[in-house]
């Protein structure tokens, strides 16, 4: 809700919980004397019980709450004359966007009515401040305002996030980075709060995605973890559901602090080529998965095949004496060796990782260190100057008293 800010939720969310939610619902006999103390006319509660009850189920969660105490503030304050037929689009919570059918063109968000998302449906709205508990009418569902706004999604997400960054993205990125990064070249967190609330996106889902590209726990991103953090918030404004996780080919290389932009492509040839046939298919997350799978797998059979290959050669070596036992028991044994080496590859990479991270925490200690050190002999160089300067001045007053 672009029309409420944070500390208006954080006291709506406190009248919320006083009121003793169940489940996370309020509803109207503990609603009733809130809404009563606001001076409003009994009417005008009823009709923004039923214009804020906007799944209307008879009961408000928190996101209902809050629209329905911004709108009571703002009536009772004067800045309506009158209850709106519906709510204002500023104040049309994101959970709520999809059961007003609101469409997406043009870069803008456009609500509008239509015909089909409710067609006979009604419900039981509390009346009397009603119903805030004495009886219960048929209403149908408010009309939706034909208003345009921000960057809210208009439908439910999509599951197709792409994690390939376009040249023309990247440049953006770059140019949102630069303008937030210290001296240093990190960024943190609340470099960024603007943009959430320009975005529309919701704390929680911009936290969730930092995390995930924060793969050194650091609270801050370097240039590469920030362009993909960057992306991320693009794919999402777009109406995509941000991944759990990331590739593991990408985490691993911003770990390395080597990133491919374009290895995305370079995964699969295939799913290039449908990228020039069609200028938009790419291989999804859950598809690389899979193929990961495959290749595994493909892997496990090649090597027991290769063991019983190796096997059925040292049997039938034994069986034509063409060679000493005591070879092959060596050869076996050396092969063995070699297959607890490719088995313990894994786990040396983990630890790997682990000493890349630790040395790189180091080195960022020594340039802290080295940089300080610079600063205290700058500040000794300058001492020594002026400790020079005052002894020349003390050896001309010395050959002053001399000449006196």
């Amino acid at each position: 809700m672009s029309g409420i800010n944070n500390a208006e939720q954080q006291q709506y969310y406190q009248t919320f919980l006083a009121l003793n939610p169940i489940n996370g619902y309020i509803g109207g006999p503990q609603a009733r004397e809130w809404l009563i103390t606001s001076g409003l006319p009994i009417k005008a509660l009823e009709q923004i019980w039923d214009l804020c009850d906007i799944d209307k189920d008879g009961r408000l969660d928190f996101d209902e709450f809050v629209v329905t105490y911004k709108l009571t503030k703002d009536l009772s304050s004067g800045l309506y004359s009158d209850i709106p037929q519906a709510l204002p689009a500023h104040m049309i919570p994101q959970s709520k966007i999809h059961l007003l059918g609101g469409n997406f063109g043009g870069g803008q968000m456009g609500f509008s009515a239509s015909p089909g998302i409710f067609p006979q449906q009604t419900s039981s709205i509390p009346t009397g401040v009603g119903g805030l508990g004495y009886q219960t009418q048929q209403i149908a569902p408010p009309p939706v305002p034909q208003q345009s706004f921000g960057a809210f999604p208009t439908a439910p997400l999509t599951d197709d996030f792409d994690w390939y960054i376009p040249p023309a993205d990247k440049f953006n990125y770059e140019n949102l980075y630069s303008k937030r990064a210290n001296i240093h070249g990190y960024v943190r967190f609340e470099f960024f709060e603007d943009l959430f609330q320009q975005l529309g996106i919701s704390p929680e889902e911009c936290y969730g995605a930092w995390k995930m590209v924060d793969v050194n726990m650091e609270q801050q991103l370097g240039k590469d973890a920030a362009l993909v953090f960057l992306h991320i918030l693009n794919q999402r404004s777009k109406g995509r559901r941000i991944p759990n996780q990331m590739p593991k080919p990408l985490r691993t290389s911003l770990m390395r602090g080597k990133l491919d932009y374009n290895y995305n492509e370079a995964l699969d040839s295939s799913s290039s080529k449908s990228r020039s046939s069609s200028g938009s298919t790419r291989m999804s997350a859950k598809k690389e998965e899979e193929q990961l799978l495959k290749q595994l797998a493909d892997l496990d059979e090649k090597i027991k095949a290769a063991e019983e290959r190796a096997l059925s050669n040292y049997t039938s070596a034994l069986s034509s004496n063409s060679t000493p036992k005591s070879e092959f028991t060596r050869l076996y044994e050396f092969k063995k060796r070699q297959l607890a080496a490719l088995s313990d590859r894994d786990r040396q990479s983990g630890s790997l990782e682990d000493f890349i991270r630790r040395e790189r925490s180091c080195i960022r200690e020594l340039q802290d260190g080295m940089s300080q050190l610079k600063t205290q002999v700058t500040l000794l160089e300058a001492l020594f100057d002026a400790g020079k300067a005052d002894l020349r001045h003390l050896e001309r007053d010395i050959e002053s008293e001399k000449v006196g």
